[in-house]
C-alpha cells in the first residue's frame, strides 16, 4: 500500500528541508531530532501520567539520567516496569525524544525508567550500551521502590534504542538477570553491511533513512577495528537465542531495516522464543515520534503495547470506565462530558493557573471519573481529531483550500467560543491537526468555554488580549437563546442583547487585542432531540431551532462576511452532523464547521483589515479593522 496520507506529508516537508538545508552538522541533527519530535507529537498530543522524575543513577563512567514515569493506577498493587531506550542511530536522541513512547507505555499502566545513554561518536560502542546495563541492573535493585513487580520487568526501545535492548536481553539471558519480555521498535539487528536484505536494497533512498546513512552510522558507532558481527553489536548473529525473554518485534513497510527485524523475530521463534512479529503497512522508519499527526502510527503503537501487556501476563481486557472508540458514543455519560470539559480556560483558572495536575484531578471529578480515565478519554478524543484532519486533507479541494488560507507563519488564531468550539473533537481542533500536518506556521488557540454566552465572552476579554492572537474567529450565540425552566421556559438574553454583545466584542478584538475577527454563526439545533435529551431535560435547559436561526440571520446582516453555518449545516445531513442531544454537532458535524470556514476564508478577496505588526510594543502595533 502507498505511505499513509499524513506521514506521507510530514515526509515531504523533511525531505524537503533537508534538500535545502544540505549536509547537516552532528550538532545540527542533534537538534533537528529534537525539534521534529515537539513538533509533531506537541506535549498536548502525548499521553498524561501521574508522575515524571528526572534523576542520575551511578554510571560506568560518570552518573547516568534517567527519567522515571508513573502511572495513573488502574489497579491496586505492583505493575509492570519497562527500561525504554531512545532511537537516534546512537548518536542523536535524548530523554526528551524518548518522551512520547514513555509516556504511552506509562499510560499502559507500566513504570518507565528512560535512560540517557551515552552517544556516539564521542562516546561509541560500548559505552551506551554500558549505560543501559547499569540502567538494567539499578532497575532490578530499585523496582520495589518504584513500584513495579519484580517478575514483569521490559526492555524497550526503537530503532538504535532497539538494537540497545534487543542486545541487554541477550546479555541478561547470559548473566542471570531476569527479562520479562522485549518491545523492539524497528530496531537494528545486524550492523554487518555485507548481510543481503531485500529492504535495504528496495528502501535504500528512504524515505527518511536511506542505507547509505544506516552504514555510515555504524562506523560512528563502532571503533576502528571492531567486528560488526559482535553480537553485542548484531544480536542476529548471536549462536544462541534460545532462552531469550518473549519479544514483541514492530517493523514498517518503508524501512531500510525491516527485513533484518523481521530475520530476527524468525530466528527467536525458531529458537523456541515467544515472538509476536508485526509488519504495518503504510509507516515509515521514525512514525513513532508522529503519533501527534499520525492516528496509523498511534494505532500501531496502541497495538504494540497491548502484544507486550499479553506476554506481560496483565491481560489487555479494557476497564468499564475506558472510553468508547467513537467519540460521538453517548452511552458514557462521563466520558462524553469529558470532551467539553476544560478547567484550564475557565477564568478563575486561567487568571490564577493550577499545577496541570490539579487540573486534571478537577476535570475528571467533574464529569465523574477518575485522572487516568478522564486522561486516556483525552488521548482518544486528540487522535479522533487527528483522524478526522486526515479525513479532511484527503478532499483535493479541501486541502487546496487550506493551502489558500490567509494565516502566516507565526500568526495566532484564537477560537472563541462555547461548547461547540471547547470540544476536544471541535473545529478548533480538527484545524489544528490540519495546520500541523500541513506545516503553515500558525497557531491555534483554544478559548471555546462550555455553556458561554456572548456576555460571558466579553467578561474574559482580558484573558483573549493576553493570548496576542492576530486573528479571533468567532463561534458563539448559541448560548444566548438557550432557555431555563421547565414551565418558565427563561432565555438567557434577548436578540437586541446578543447584537450588542456582538458589536462590543468587535469593539474589544479590534481595538485591544488589534485582530482580525471572523465570525460564524450559530450551527442549527433539533428542538425535539434537544427537549428529549435527559441531561437537559433534567435541569430544565432547552433550545428552540426559530431562536438560534433568528440569531444566524441577524449576525448576517450585521456581518455581511460571517460564516454561515446554519445553513452549512441544515437540510439533509443534518442527522449526520448532530449528536442526539440535538445541539452539539457530531466529529462529522466539526468537520463541516472547519469545511465552511476554510472554504470561507480561501474564498476571501482579501484578508478583513491590514496586517497586524508585532515586533514592537502594544502603542506600536498596526491596528487593524474587525468585521465589516
Amino acid at each position: 500500500m502507498p505511505i499513509a496520507p499524513e506521514i506521507a506529508r510530514v515526509v515531504d516537508l523533511l525531505e524537503a528541508e533537508a534538500s535545502a538545508a544540505g549536509k547537516p552538522s552532528l550538532e545540527q541533527m542533534r537538534a533537528d531530532h529534537e525539534a521534529n519530535t515537539a513538533r509533531f507529537t506537541p506535549l498536548r498530543a502525548r499521553a498524561s501520567v501521574a508522575s515524571i522524575h528526572t534523576r542520575e543513577i551511578p554510571g560506568p563512567d560518570g552518573p547516568v539520567p534517567v527519567r522515571i514515569y508513573r502511572p495513573h493506577r488502574r489497579v491496586a498493587g505492583t505493575c509492570p516496569t519497562m527500561l525504554w531506550f531512545h532511537g537516534g542511530g546512537w548518536m542523536t536522541g535524548s530523554l526528551e525524544t524518548a518522551d512520547i513512547a514513555a509516556r504511552e507505555l506509562c499510560a499502559a499502566d507500566m513504570v518507565v525508567v528512560s535512560v540517557q545513554y551515552r552517544l556516539a561518536p564521542e562516546s561509541p560502542f560500548p559505552a551506551g550500551l554500558e549505560d543501559g546495563l547499569v540502567a538494567l541492573r539499578w532497575v532490578c535493585d530499585a523496582v520495589d521502590e518504584l513500584g513495579g513487580d519484580a517478575d514483569r520487568i521490559a526492555v524497550g526501545g526503537d530503532s538504535a534504542g532497539g538494537n540497545l535492548a534487543a542486545v541487554l536481553a541477550l546479555m541478561a539471558r547470559d548473566l542471570g538477570v531476569d527479562v520479562a519480555a522485549q518491545l523492539l521498535l524497528y530496531p537494528l539487528v545486524d550492523a554487518d553491511a555485507g548481510t543481503a536484505y531485500r529492504s535495504r536494497v528496495d528502501q535504500a533512498d528512504g524515505p527518511l533513512l536511506r542505507t547509505a546513512e544506516i552504514e555510515w552510522i555504524i562506523t560512528q558507532y563502532l571503533r576502528p577495528g571492531s567486528d560488526p558481527r559482535d553480537p553485542h553489536v548484531s544480536p542476529i548473529h548471536a549462536s544462541d537465542h534460545a532462552g531469550l525473554a518473549p519479544a514483541v518485534i514492530v517493523t514498517v513497510e518503508f524501512d531500510p531495516l525491516r527485513d533484518e527485524a523481521e530475520a530476527y523475530a524468525d530466528a527467536l521463534t525458531a529458537a523456541g522464543v515467544q515472538v509476536t512479529k508485526r509488519r504495518v503497512p503504510g509507516l515509515v522508519h521514525g512514525c513513532f515520534d508522529m503519533i501527534g499527526v499520525s492516528p496509523t502510527a498511534r494505532d500501531a503503537i496502541d497495538d504494540a503495547i497491548a502484544d507486550l501487556l499479553r506476554h506481560l501476563r496483565t491481560g489487555d481486557v479494557p476497564r468499564d470506565d475506558e472510553p468508547s472508540r467513537s467519540p460521538d458514543d453517548t452511552s458514557h455519560s462521563g466520558v462524553f462530558f469529558a470532551r467539553f470539559v476544560h478547567p484550564e480556560r475557565y477564568p478563575l483558572i486561567a487568571r490564577s493557573p493550577l499545577p496541570a495536575a490539579d487540573v486534571r484531578r478537577l476535570a475528571g471529578g467533574l464529569v465523574g471519573l477518575d485522572e487516568e480515565a478522564y486522561g486516556s478519554a483525552a488521548n482518544r478524543f486528540a487522535s479522533s481529531a487527528a483522524t478526522a484532519a486526515v479525513e479532511l486533507l484527503d478532499d483535493a479541494d479541501f486541502a487546496a483550500a487550506v493551502r489558500r488560507l490567509p494565516f502566516r507563519t507565526g500568526d495566532r488564531v484564537l477560537a472563541l467560543g462555547d461548547s461547540i468550539t471547547d470540544d476536544a473533537c471541535s473545529w478548533a481542533e480538527i484545524l489544528r491537526a490540519v495546520l500541523q500536518a500541513t506545516q503553515a506556521g500558525a497557531e491555534i488557540v483554544n478559548a471555546g468555554i462550555v455553556g458561554d454566552t456572548t456576555t460571558d465572552a466579553i467578561g474574559r476579554a482580558d484573558l483573549l488580549v493576553a493570548a496576542r492572537p492576530t486573528w479571533v474567529i468567532q463561534l458563539l450565540g448559541s448560548n444566548d437563546v438557550r432557555r431555563h425552566g421547565h414551565a418558565a421556559q427563561v432565555r438567557m438574553l434577548t436578540l437586541g442583547e446578543t447584537l450588542r454583545n456582538f458589536r462590543a466584542i468587535e469593539q474589544l478584538i479590534a481595538e485591544d487585542a488589534r485582530a482580525r475577527l471572523i465570525r460564524m454563526t450559530p450551527t442549527p439545533v433539533r428542538d425535539d432531540q434537544s427537549r428529549a435529551w435527559e441531561h437537559f431535560a433534567v435541569h430544565g435547559l432547552s433550545w428552540r431551532s426559530a431562536d438560534v436561526a433568528e440569531v444566524a440571520r441577524e449576525l448576517l446582516r450585521l456581518d455581511a462576511d460571517a460564516v454561515d453555518l446554519h445553513t452549512a449545516l441544515s437540510g439533509p445531513g443534518i442527522e449526520n452532523w448532530l449528536l442526539p442531544d440535538g445541539v452539539h454537532p457530531t466529529v462529522a458535524g466539526q468537520q463541516q464547521i472547519l469545511r465552511a470556514l476554510v472554504h470561507h476564508l480561501a474564498e476571501r478577496d482579501s484578508p478583513t483589515g491590514p496586517p497586524a505588526t508585532r515586533d514592537a510594543g502594544p502603542g506600536d502595533r498596526t491596528s487593524a479593522t474587525a468585521g465589516s
